[in-house]
């Protein structure tokens, strides 16, 4: 890479953390195409929810079958 230090040495993170770490924060600022932080935590709080949904129904069928 020319004359540029890489950082991710100093930071003590791999060069791949530290490459997702940026193009996140692009998406983020709308410099690159991508969801945003904020739609990437709603899609995981959303599919926790699904999960625990899901969980439950199974356990109220399991109990209605006796």
């Amino acid at each position: 890479m020319g004359g540029l230090p890489r950082p991710s040495p100093k930071l003590n993170i791999g060069a791949e953390t530290l490459r997702k770490w940026v193009t996140q924060a692009q998406a983020d600022a709308g410099e690159r195409t991508g969801p945003p932080s904020e739609e990437l935590e709603e899609i995981k709080r959303l599919k926790r929810e699904n999960r625990d949904l899901r969980e439950t129904n199974d356990i109220l069928k399991a109990a209605a079958s006796f």
